[in-house]
């Protein structure tokens, strides 16, 4: 059995199990994607932007410092999906209660933990994308395991998860989608498809 879960390892399971089994059993590492790397350099300048008041620009060369990127052409399309002007505005109404906020949780002795972007002082949940492509149905399993989160670590909240999409091109929109959800949802739903979920998962362990 794995020492702990995540919403990407879940949702990989429910993916493809295969590949789950290959990823996190198997330990059968893969290349980073492009795209991958530049989310996350973004997802990083996003909250230095607002902890060190800094530039996007600047915290996007931070961002790419810290996790020793070195090609060019991936910090220059950093730099590019941060000259968004929408975005830019978004930023500047928010105000943040906690950025990249760690937390862990416990299901029937099965830890699960994660990274929440940004939690707004409202207690919206905020989840970046960066994407010109995103189907919100294919992410239903997010916003269950963030407000589970927020509601076991004792984390301001008010039920309702939305997602930004920043677009990889600066001249497309950004665009928000927000999920209110109830108790019955995150606490009672969520129970039944870890059950399900860690039980298949442990099966293929064997």
């Amino acid at each position: 059995m794995l020492d702990h879960y995540s919403y990407s390892n879940i949702k990989t399971f429910l993916d493809c199990e295969i590949r789950w089994k290959y990823t996190y059993i198997d330990k059968l590492k893969a290349e980073t994607p492009r795209p991958a790397i530049i989310g996350k350099i973004v997802h990083e300048a996003l909250a230095s932007y607002y902890l060190k008041t800094i530039s996007l620009k600047e915290a996007i060369s931070l961002a790419a410092k810290n996790q020793n990127i070195v090609d060019i052409s991936i910090i220059q399309a950093g730099k590019t999906i941060l000259q968004n002007q929408q975005l830019l505005k978004f930023l500047q109404n928010k105000k943040p209660l906690f950025l990249e906020k760690q937390f862990e949780f416990y299901y029937k002795n099965r830890k699960i933990i994660g990274f929440i972007d940004c939690i707004l002082d409202d207690g919206t949940i905020i989840d970046y994308k960066v994407t010109n492509k995103f189907y919100k149905e294919a992410y239903w399993l997010q916003p269950l395991i963030y407000l589970r989160a927020c509601a076991e670590n004792n984390l301001q909240k008010n039920d309702v998860f939305s997602f930004v999409i920043i677009p990889n091109n600066p001249d497309l929109s950004i665009r928000t989608y927000s999920i209110s959800l109830q108790k019955e949802d995150y606490i009672y739903m969520l129970n039944s498809i870890f059950d399900q979920v860690f039980q298949r998962m442990e099966e293929l362990d064997k």
